[in-house]
């Protein structure tokens, strides 16, 4: 029997990716709200996981690999970023900023060693792996690293109005400027959105924005274009490899497409169908740039065909949960893996890719993918079991909003602060 079935909890898990390393591309790696991460060889989903270790004492939301390399960095709700070795799971460095949760991070392009953050506290912050670690005599800030350049409450509604920067007492509690992605367009481009703006910025990462009075300017912007009473958050941003379309998934159920070539602010196209009514429902890409991917807060995993937006997406079912992270394999074109609040990673593979364009109604199924067994994290005990609360029991997938207490530990009230983002639920 397992965990889940004798009614313990199992730390879900809420990001996943693939290997960016030559050779490794089917290797992924799966983040929990405990704080671990687990590799796993979609090769051999069998034999579960092939390696696992405590990489923060919070939960890890979101990860990204390094170019090229056998390292990845973790963005935490102990508010640090972590660079580690993978082959030997030791932290090379603690990237030190953030007063809330990490919720977002993103690498340069073409460069293994500058990546930005967004957190709750409304800042995106920059780091390069090159500069100095801080010395201090505070024990918890020697020896890590500190921002290169911060961009300070990008998406504040509170500030929205006039130029005055938050003050930082506000920063701390204002769930209402939380940044929840971050992504890099280019070498100088930087993409942010917001919680409760329903805004995607892009900034200029050539300019230093630390030490600038007031709100930070931003390069471009597409502001929320939905039909809602009320602006929606942005809970994911998804990019094709030539940077030429950008995919903002909003809390309003709706994906909305944008051509980055164009000065326009509108869409130029939206894709429907799915449902998402959290922030946890990520986006992602094939690497053929043909399909997006996304989770739904209706257990299902949606394909758009991007050429096609018109048509409806195929849906691939199997989980019973909320379908949160999901990731695109960079070198085979089939193969997609998804996370899911049923406490599984479940691995995809396209067959029939054809079969997505031509009829773009119908369920996913055997003849256009296999849902192969799925890695079960209270099955195979990848984490360990911790205490069952009664909110926990009760966290139903489209109940988020009535728990507030689904991880939130008393003694970290930033690890996940879902009922602190009231932007998240539709309407």
């Amino acid at each position: 029997m397992t965990a889940a079935e004798e009614g313990e909890q199992v730390p879900l898990p809420f990001s996943c990716a693939f290997s960016r390393q030559s050779g490794a591309s089917h290797v992924v790696a799966v983040a929990n709200e405990d704080g671990k991460v687990h590799l796993i060889d979609t090769l051999k989903m069998k034999d579960g996981c092939v390696k696992t270790w405590q990489a923060h004492v919070n939960a890890v939301f979101d990860i990204g690999w390094v170019e090229g390399e056998n390292k990845l960095a973790t963005a935490s709700g102990d508010q640090t970023a972590q660079l580690w070795d993978v082959e030997t799971a030791k932290c090379i460095s603690v990237f030190k900023g953030h007063s809330c949760s990490l919720r977002s991070l993103s690498f340069k392009h073409n460069d293994t060693n500058v990546f930005a953050t967004g957190a709750r506290d409304g800042h995106v912050m920059l780091w390069d792996c090159r500069s100095r670690p801080m010395k201090s005599g505070d024990y918890s800030e020697s020896g890590c690293y500190k921002p290169v350049n911060i961009l300070h409450g990008v998406h504040s509604t509170a500030s929205a109005a006039g130029t005055r920067r938050p003050s930082s007492a506000r920063t701390a509690t204002d769930a209402q400027q939380s940044v929840t992605c971050v992504l890099f367009k280019d070498e100088n481009s930087l993409y942010s959105s917001g919680a409760a703006d329903g805004t995607v910025k892009m900034w200029d990462v050539r300019r230093y924005y630390t030490n600038s009075r007031g709100v930070p300017q931003a390069k471009h912007s597409y502001p929320y274009v939905g039909s809602a009473t009320r602006k929606h958050g942005i809970s994911s941003l998804s990019l094709t490899s030539c940077g030429s379309y950008l995919f903002s998934s909003c809390t309003d159920d709706c994906i909305y497409v944008y051509n980055t070539y164009l000065e326009s602010r509108d869409p130029v196209s939206v894709l429907t169908g799915h449902t998402n009514s959290t922030f946890y429902v990520k986006t992602s890409i094939t690497c053929d740039n043909r399909y997006l991917v996304s989770g739904s807060s209706s257990h299902s995993v949606f394909i758009w065909d991007i050429a096609k937006p018109h048509l409806a997406p195929v849906k691939l079912e199997g989980h019973v949960g909320e379908v949160t992270s999901v990731a695109c394999s960079p070198a085979d074109i089939g193969a997609i893996v998804s996370c899911s609040d049923d406490n599984s990673v479940r691995l995809w593979r396209l067959h029939d890719q054809t079969s997505l364009c031509v009829d773009g109604h119908k369920v996913g199924s055997a003849s256009t993918a296999t849902n192969h067994t799925p890695i079960n994290l209270s099955s195979l005990n990848l984490v360990e079991r911790t205490e069952q609360s009664t909110a926990a029991r009760t966290r139903g997938r489209m109940g988020r909003a009535a728990t507030p207490s689904r991880v939130g530990r008393a003694a970290t009230p930033n690890r996940v602060g879902r009922a602190e983002t009231p932007s998240r639920v539709g309407g």
